[in-house]
C-alpha cells in the first residue's frame, strides 16, 4: 500500500485549506522580467552589422565576438602540411 493518506481525505483537507487562503495576486510577468532578467535590460541586444546573419538581433557580447577583427593575420597555407587546420570567421 502506498504511503500517505487516502485520496478522498487529502482532497477534503485541500479544499478546506484552499477556501481559507486568499487568492494569489496576479503577477505582471513582463514587468518582472524587464526589472530582473538580463535579456530584458536596455542595450543588451544589438543588430549584427556583417555576415550571413546581418540584420539579426543577438546579445551584445556575442555580436562583439562575431564582428571583431580576426585574431591572426592572413596565413600562407600553400606550403603547410595537410593536417593543419585553420579556423577563421567568414565575412
Amino acid at each position: 500500500m502506498a504511503a500517505g493518506i487516502p485520496y478522498p481525505e487529502a482532497l477534503t483537507r485541500y479544499r478546506a485549506r484552499a477556501s481559507r487562503e486568499p487568492a494569489p495576486e496576479i503577477i505582471d510577468w513582463e514587468a518582472l522580467l524587464r526589472q530582473f532578467h538580463p535579456d530584458y535590460y536596455p542595450g543588451t541586444k544589438v543588430t549584427l552589422q556583417v555576415g550571413p546573419n546581418k540584420g539579426d538581433i543577438c546579445h551584445r557580447q556575442l555580436a562583439e565576438l562575431l564582428q571583431a577583427d580576426a585574431r591572426i593575420d592572413e596565413a600562407d597555407l600553400a606550403g603547410a602540411p595537410a593536417r593543419v587546420t585553420l579556423a577563421t570567421k567568414l565575412r
